[in-house]
Parts: structure tokens; sequence; C-alpha cells
């Protein structure tokens, strides 16, 4: 009658339930690939033995259940995700009893070991030296594989029959797997190069899983279950998908349960033979050991409280809030005699902002739930003196009820000492990271253990990237080698007595993080203990690159300034010399006239007359050119842009007339809307110096070519000729001041040398250059580079 009212009570409250008699569909996830637990068929239908079940839940509750099933990996992923309510044959584990909560069983597995034949399997060591095949995610990894130290040679498969597969083919050597779908999977493929060795292996609860937290679908799971378990379906669910048994197994457990029996039977006859003879003794020695245990126990209360009397931690039995027992350490923490702690809640003795941890640990261990193993709190001294202490505990019964054993240790003067210690770690801290200069340290083998934040500005590598890297990895390699020596050197000096007074300054290369080099001075100190034992090195770099560079520029300026003033005593010698020649040509010409005129012919004063102009007109020239050379020294530099056209114009009136002239045709190949980045006066001397001397140095009836080429670095503009052309070793002089080479052209015209020196010159100031091709008799080709852009300071 009791039993109807039950039921009466639970079918009137289901019917109250919000949702009730509405049908709601779960979607369940599992691998497709599983059988016989779960798998999808050729008619892409789900089936397997935990489908079943789910169906035959369905029957029973109405709950409608979808089945989605895919690849291992992908339906644990789904049910977290929450793509799927349910997952199917999946085995129960303290690992994946943290993120699911899993239903009562539907079936219980072994594992087996599958190997292939004539392989030598005499224990489970012998594994270690064969390949393993492993499903990725399986629990075999975590309860078997790693315990025993076989993960380590191993490919992965994606499915269970893949994995069996693999044995078979010679893929792998082995696979650990459920004993039922591993001969389910040889039996259907009649696999003959796999046997069974080894026990049986991972006792496997085969379950539902939910997400956790879900317990109202975990609820209708687990009571469908119970429902086809009481009714006798469950059982022929398990009949219909025969699942597999190891015949070593069954054959070892009917045997136990003969034996068993059998030792039952014995055991029986035994005890009711002996049960007269020994129920008298039983009594004689019961009421003896009542005695003894009696004596023990009061030897070992007395033992028990001499050593919590003597302990140097506070002991504390509490219980209903109030404290049971206290030790005399604890009234010495508190600073309160044994009988006001004991008339006083022991919340009242602790610091306002730690009682609610104390009160929740405390209830906590009562429940037998696992709390903090190890908790600080500050106790409230007599004397409104603060003491902390460690408190650690466990849940015990004193004198039939529960209570908390607890642990008292006294670490006020500990944190004192921690609180000055962090205040002294965070001053030098803010230093070290807060000072320009990188400071490091590395231990005996240079393994760098401490830098501060100055080398990544200085560097660009972080902390992390550095600490653990050795010294060699920052310094360049003869660097490295020059402080290695000298510190070497330094310790030798130390060992025989001769102490440094002050750290050598080390100028060292170190390595930065985008490649390149930065120059650092550092100091390396050595780091002993107390004992002299060397612990590594304490060292203080600094950025020295800005210094480095000025030291490099103003040595190449220095070596500059010294050739410059080398060219330019020579050059002064070139043109004292250039200059005297055609003043004693002139003078001599003159002394001649002036002895000679009365005697001299009409003829011949005027013969020497035109010498004298010839040899006027050159001197001007050449002053010309030396004073447009100087003029160069002091133009300001204005580049823009011009376009072709503007150039060209006023460079063919200048030297069209002297081109007529001896006939030569000149044909701009250029074209005149190209647009050039230069300064318009320098290349237009530029190209009419060039034009100019090609013309000089062409026959009559020659010509002459403009071409430009635009290549990466900018515009290359040549200028050829067909004229006398010349010699590598000419080519050679025609560009340096301290060679001036001139000779005269194919009509006897003059030069002054000085042409083509300054557009080398202007061409420089565009971060351009000139260079000459030519062969004697077939002409010259001068070009110059004009830069797409020009960086000026």
């Amino acid at each position: 009658m009791t039993a109807i009212k039950y039921l009466l009570i639970l079918f009137f409250t289901a019917l109250l339930l919000p949702g009730y008699g509405q049908a709601k569909t779960y979607v369940v996830g599992g691998d497709f690939n599983y059988p016989p637990f779960t798998y999808i068929d050729k008619t892409g239908n789900a089936r397997g033995f935990d489908i079943d079940v789910l169906n035959a839940i369905s029957a029973e509750t109405g709950i409608k259940f979808k089945y989605k099933l895919s690849q291992w990996d992908s339906a644990f992923n789904d049910l977290e995700t929450g793509n799927t309510d349910i997952l199917a044959g999946v085995i129960f584990s303290n690992e994946r009893g943290r993120l699911l909560d899993f239903s009562h069983p539907v079936q219980t597995e072994y594992y087996s070991i599958f190997i292939r034949k004539k392989l030598h399997f005499k224990d489970i060591s012998d594994l270690y030296n064969y390949k393993l095949m492993v499903l990725k995610g399986d629990i075999s990894i975590e309860r078997f594989l790693i315990p025993n130290g076989l993960f380590h040679n191993y490919i992965e498969a994606k499915s269970l029959p893949e994995a069996i597969a693999g044995i078979e083919s010679g893929k792998a050597d082995y696979v650990i797997a459920p004993y039922s779908l591993g001969m389910d999977e040889i039996m259907k493929h009649k696999y003959k190069n796999i046997e069974i060795k080894g026990p049986p292996l991972i006792p496997s609860i085969y379950c539902f899983a939910v997400k956790k937290g879900n317990s109202n679908l975990l609820g209708v799971l687990n009571k469908g279950i119970s429902e086809l378990r009481n009714n006798g379906e469950l059982a022929k669910i398990q009949a219909k998908w025969a699942i597999y048994e190891r015949d070593n197994y069954k054959y070892r457990r009917i045997s136990r349960l003969i034996l068993i029996s059998f030792l039952i039977a014995l055991l029986v006859l035994a005890l009711v033979f002996i049960w007269v003879v020994l129920l008298r003794k039983q009594i004689k020695k019961k009421t003896k050991s009542i005695n003894l245990k009696n004596e023990a126990l009061h030897e070992r209360e007395e033992r028990l409280q001499l050593i919590i009397n003597l302990a140097n931690e506070g002991v504390v039995i509490a219980q209903d809030l109030n404290l049971a027992l206290v030790n005399p350490k604890t009234c010495e923490i508190a600073g309160r005699s044994e009988d006001e702690l004991k008339n006083t809640p022991f919340l009242d003795i602790i610091h306002p902002e730690d009682r609610e941890l104390t009160k929740h640990n405390y209830e906590k261990r009562l429940k037998g739930e696992a709390p903090e193993s190890k908790y600080e709190i500050r106790i409230l001294n007599s004397n409104n003196t603060i003491r902390w202490v460690e408190v650690y505990g466990r849940k015990i019964d004193w004198q039939g009820k529960p209570a908390t054993l607890n642990f008292l240790n006294d670490i006020t003067e500990a944190k004192a000492f921690a609180r000055t210690l962090e205040e002294s770690e965070a001053k030098f801290r803010y230093i070290a990271e807060n000072s320009s200069d990188v400071i490091w340290h590395v231990d005996t083998n240079l393994i760098c253990d401490y830098i501060s934040l100055a080398d990544e500005r200085m560097r660009g590598y972080t902390q992390e990237e550095v600490l653990g890297g050795h010294l060699f990895d920052i310094l360049k390699p003869g660097t490295f080698d020059h402080l290695i020596a000298n510190l070497q050197k330094r310790f030798a000096d130390e060992k025989a007595g001769i102490k440094t007074t002050i750290a050598p300054i080390y100028e060292l290369e170190e390595k930065c993080k985008d490649g390149s080099w930065v120059w650092v001075e550092a100091t390396a100190t050595p780091h002993h203990d107390e004992n002299g034992n060397f612990l590594g090195l304490n060292g203080v770099t600094r950025d020295i690159s800005k210094r480095k560079k000025a030291e490099a520029e103003i040595e190449l300026k220095t070596k500059q300034l010294i050739a410059a003033n080398t060219d330019k005593d020579r050059f002064v010698s070139i043109l004292a010399h250039d200059l005297r020649s055609p003043f004693q040509s002139l003078l001599g010409f003159l002394a001649l006239l002036n002895d000679n005129i009365e005697e001299y012919t009409t003829e011949q004063i005027a013969e020497i007359i035109k010498k004298l102009y010839e040899s006027a007109n050159n001197t001007y020239n050449f002053l010309e050119d030396l004073l447009e050379w100087t003029r160069s020294q002091k133009t300001p530099f204005q580049p823009r842009e011009i376009p072709f056209k503007d150039i060209w114009s006023d460079i063919i009136n200048a030297i069209e007339g002297s081109a007529n002239s001896k006939g030569i045709s000149i044909s701009n190949n250029i074209p005149l809307d190209l647009v050039l980045y230069a300064d318009s006066n320098m290349l237009k001397t530029v190209l009419r110096n060039l034009i100019s001397n090609a013309i000089k140095f062409t026959h009559k009836g020659g010509s002459i070519k403009l071409f430009s080429v635009e290549i990466e670095e900018g515009i290359n503009i040549s200028v050829a000729d067909t004229g006398v052309g010349m010699t590598e070793d000419v080519s050679s002089k025609l560009f340096d001041i301290t060679n001036k080479y001139t000779t005269k052209g194919t009509l006897n015209e003059t030069g002054s040398g000085f042409g083509l020196v300054l557009c080398k010159e202007f061409l420089e100031k565009h971060k351009g250059k000139i260079w000459v091709e030519s062969e004697v008799d077939k002409g010259s080709i001068f070009t110059f580079l004009l830069p797409f852009q020009i960086k000026t300071h």
C-alpha cells in the first residue's frame, strides 16, 4: 500500500511539473564508427547498442532523440559547445568526470591487447619495443599507456576499425582496445594476423554523458536506464548485440565461482563445527580484551595529551562554533587562558576580515568536503595585537559528534620578514627596471637568470626571450671570446692573491632583435657566496653605439680631411704649373716682339700676335673654368622637378653653332616630357660639358647621340660620339682633380681639363655618378646616373 501511495505522489508531481507532456527532442552525439555501440550504417542511419537503449528510453518516456554521429574529437567538442545534448558510447573516467556528468552504467567492458601474431610477448614490458596504434583521446592513454611508460612510439587512428585494420596491415604492432569492439572488427573482416595476448585491462563502464550541471537531462536518462533494467529490456538489447566476452576471462570467472562456492561450503561446515567451542573462548577473550583496551586507551590518551601540551603549534578542536579543546601554544598565540577560549565563540578571536573564510572552511570540513588544505588568518590577541597563523586541519568525531581538528602555526615573524623582503625587493626592482643602463646576472654556466627592462629598449628582445639563454647568444663571437679571456685572467689573478678594486670596463657588441649589432660598455663582476664559491656574474651594460658611431665618423672625417689636404696640395701645385706655363709663353712672345719689332715683317708680327691671342684666349678659358669650379664649391644646391625639354632648349642653343661648324649631327633620343629631379644649372653644366667634349673630339661629319635608360636607382643619361676615343689609361684620369688631363680636339681645339672634374662634383651632389666607355678610333660614351630622389641635409 505504501508503494502505491509513493507511485501516486510521483505521478501527480510529474503532472504538475512545467512542460509535462510536451515531447522534447535532444541531440545525441557519438562516434560514427564505433560498433557495436555507435555507428552509421550503409543507409546513413545511426545504429548500435547505445542507439537501441536510447530508442527504448524514448519509447518509455516519450522523449525524442535526434542523432548526430561524427568523429570522436568532434563529438566531444559538440557536447562542450552545446551543439549536442548527450554523448553516447563514452567510458567513465575521473578525468572526464571533472568535465561531464555520467548516467547509470549500461555496459561494463574490459580492454585487451590486440597484437600482431608471431611477435614475442611474455609480459607487458615487451610492448615497450613495439609500435603502438592509439585512438586519439581514448581513456587507455590516461589509464594504462602513460602510467606504464608505453606512450612514446605511436601513431594515431581516427577510429577503432582503422586501428584494428592498421595492426592487421602492419602499420603498427599493437593496440589497447575494448575486447568486444576489437573482436567484432576481427570477426567482421576475418582478420588472420591479430591475436589477443595478456590479461584483461582497464575495467571500463560505458555510460551516457551530459554537460556538467545538466541534472534534469541526467535524471531523465537515469530513470529510463533503471526502468529498462527492471523490465528486462536492457538485457534483451545486450543479447541482441551479442557483446563478446573473452574466453579465458569467462572460464576463469566460472572456475572462480565454483571455487568460491566450494570454499564457502567448507567454511560454513568449519564454522558450524567450531562455533560451539569458540563461543565460550571468545566470551573470555572479549572480556579480557575490553579490559586491556580500556587500559591502553587511557594510556594513549595520557600520551596524546602530553604531546598536545608540548606541541610547538597551536592545537584546536572546534565543535558547534566553539573551542572544545585548546593546548597551551594556542593560549599563548591568542593571549587568553584555556577557560577564556573555551567560553568564547572561536570566530570572536579572529580578525573580522578573515571570519568569512574561517567559517566557510569550517563548514566545508564538517560536510566532508575538501576546503583549502592550508590558509592564513589573523588572530586578535587580548592586548589588541594581531598574530598571523597558518591553519590546516581535518574533520574528526569528538565525543560522538562531528568536529574539526586544527593546527595553528604562528607565522607572524615570517610575515614581517617577508614584507620587509618584498619592500626591499620592490625598491631594487624599481631602480633596476627604470635604469637607463641594463642590469643583468648570469649563473655559473653563463645562463641569464635576470635582466632589466632597459635591455628591451636597447636591443628589442623581451625579458622572456632573453631569460634562460646563454651569454654567447647575446654577444658577438669575437667579443664573447674577449670577455671570457679577460674573466679567466681575472680569476687567475684573484686565485694568485691579486685583487682588482675597480671592475674592468669592456667594450662589446651585442645582438639586436632586428639582426643588427649594438656597441655597449659593460662591467662584469664575479659573484661569490660566503664561502668564496663562484655563483655567477653581476653586470651593467650601457649603450655606447652613438659614441662609437661618432668616433668612427671622426676617424673617417680625419682621414677624409688628410686626403683632402693632400689633394689640395697636389691641386695647388698643378694650378701653379698650369698658370705659370701660359704666362711664360706670353712673356716669351712679347719679349721677341719687343726686341725685334723693327726687324720683323708684318707677316711675322701677325703670326706672333696670333700666337699671343691663342695663348691669352686659352689662359682666359682656363681661368673661366677655374672660376666656374670655384663658384661650384659655394653655389647652393637647389634640386627640383625639371622637364627635360627646359634643359635641352638651353643646351642646344649653346652648342649648335660649334656642331654645325664641324658638320656634326646631334640626335636627342631622350623624351622631352621626361621629368628629372635635379639642380637646373648644375644639370645644364654637366650636359653642356659632355656634348662640347663630344663635338671637340669628333671628326667633321661625325655624329652625337643622347639617350636615357630608367633603372632601379634612377635614370642613366648617356652622350655617345663617333670621335677619336681613348685608351683605358687616359679614361682613368679624366675625373681626378689631382691628375688633370687635357688634349687637343680634332681641329686642335684646346681645353682646361676642369670640365669633367666639374661634372663629377655636380653629380656627386645629386648622389649620382659618372663613367666613360671608350675605344680608340671608335668613339666614347659618357654616362651619368641621376637618382630618382635626392636626400639633402
